[in-house]
């Protein structure tokens, strides 16, 4: 028998595979070696695709949602900061199911969401201190005004 799970050759009568501790089912049809190189390709050419796509489809998204952030952060604020925030959600949520085909997508959507957020915290910071610092300018103007006049 085979290992369904590493594909590693074991005991018949074990219950576990000593090499990847997966619990091995007694149906001797699942564990031919035939079955065990049929079950490998389906794999290989996504023949569990539901699970896989999901997980692929929320790494791009949070890719994705990451560059909208950085792009949002510079127009609209608050949309640069919902899209990061959503970015590193989804990125973090299929951060175990990352593989080496997507890992670039995944690293990357949380490097673009947390640039993203910090320039769209930064943007507004600037703005609400430019926006005091014209506000006291303005009152110190007209103050100085009005000491000329009375």
């Amino acid at each position: 028998m085979f290992c369904s799970n590493c594909g590693k050759e074991i005991v018949n009568n074990s219950n576990f595979c000593s090499n990847c501790g997966t619990k091995i089912l007694n149906n001797a049809n699942n564990n031919t070696k035939e079955n065990l190189e049929k079950n490998l390709s389906q794999e290989r050419d996504g023949g569990n695709v539901s699970d896989k796509s999901k997980t692929a489809g929320m790494i791009y998204a949070g890719f994705a949602f990451g560059l909208c952030s950085t792009f949002f952060s510079f127009f609209i604020q608050v949309l640069g900061i919902a899209c990061g925030v959503i970015g590193i959600v989804l990125n973090h949520i299929s951060k175990a199911e990352v593989n080496y085909n997507n890992k670039k997508y995944n690293i990357s959507g949380y490097i673009f969401s947390i640039i993203g957020l910090a320039v769209a915290v930064l943007i507004i910071v600037i703005t609400a201190v430019n926006e005091n610092y014209q506000q006291n300018q303005a009152a110190e103007a007209l103050n100085d005004l009005l000491d000329i006049i009375f």
